[in-house]
């Protein structure tokens, strides 16, 4: 039985495509993101709070970009 890969959506298929190389740069970080834009970029997510805070910002999500993708997602 052969299986078939499941259909995607073109416009989420570019949609993803976009957000991860809009994240690449930032491997190994944390960052705030905001909507789609990258507000700060930081080794620490304290550092990445710190200037959130700074900034009067509440708005956004901070969160680390992994390194590996499967171990961020624990698919094996």
């Amino acid at each position: 039985m052969k299986l078939r890969k499941p259909a995607i959506d073109p416009a989420v298929a570019d949609r993803t495509s976009s957000a991860a190389d809009v994240l690449r740069p930032h491997i190994g970080h944390y960052v705030a993101r905001r909507n789609d834009e990258i507000l700060t970029s930081a080794e620490t997510p304290g550092e990445v709070v710190i200037w959130l805070r700074e900034q009067d910002i509440r708005d956004a999500v901070v969160f680390l970009v992994p390194v590996d993708p499967v171990a961020a997602t624990n698919v094996a």
